[in-house]
């Protein structure tokens, strides 16, 4: 897998859930994978546009990672495992087949981690947590991350769970049309790159 700098968009962000966009910070998981997230900056730029984290604390975890390149690196590799396991977990799960026992317990063993590194606050009449001061360093984005996956592991409306039928995409999305039948991580890339294929084969075939 090769590694690229991409600059994130709200293009970017059409799992439905932080914990499947996390999962599509890999381009091409079904083709050509390019992995987007090309170093610890990345990773925090990219959870404050997920909404992963507020945007005061992104910065400071960019400066912490200056200060500390070898500590941001060790977390960069650690969120990269994690995304391995979020997308192997819901793939499995897209395709109504169970999932690796050792992805379960991987995702048990980051939920308890994170669930302890955090505490209850009520914000705006809402019950929420917050990272006790310890969990203010550079893992805070992937505690947060697994978190959020295994919440959704457990409340995620299977019927709905989907993989982009895109040539070299592969993307998870929620699929929440009316309709529900969503084939697409988004019509306007996959979706039209596909329907200028078929129209390519139909011509290719008269």
């Amino acid at each position: 897998m090769c590694i690229e700098s991409h600059a994130f968009s709200p293009a970017d962000f059409v799992g439905g859930e932080p914990a499947l966009d996390f999962a599509n910070t890999i381009a091409g998981w079904n083709g050509n994978p390019r992995d987007w997230l090309d170093g610890y900056d990345s990773l925090a730029g990219w959870a404050r546009q997920a909404g992963v984290i507020p945007d005061e604390l992104s910065a400071a975890l960019r400066r912490q990672a200056e200060i500390e390149p070898k500590a941001a690196g060790m977390a960069l590799r650690q969120a990269r495992s994690l995304r391995e396991d979020i997308h192997e977990y819901f793939c499995a799960i897209a395709r109504e087949t169970t999932p690796d026992s050792r992805v379960i317990e991987s995702l048990f063993s980051r939920w308890r981690k994170a669930a302890d590194s955090h505490a209850p606050n009520i914000k705006e009449g809402r019950l929420v947590l917050e990272p006790k001061r310890k969990a203010l360093l550079l893992g805070v984005i992937t505690d947060r991350l697994a978190y959020q996956a295994f919440e959704l592991a457990r409340t995620v409306d299977t019927d709905r769970l989907r993989i982009c039928d895109g040539a070299n995409c592969g993307w998870l999305f929620i699929d929440r049309s009316k309709a529900g039948r969503r084939r697409w991580c988004d019509m306007a890339t996959c979706g039209n790159a596909a329907k200028s294929r078929r129209h390519y084969e139909r011509k290719a075939g008269e």
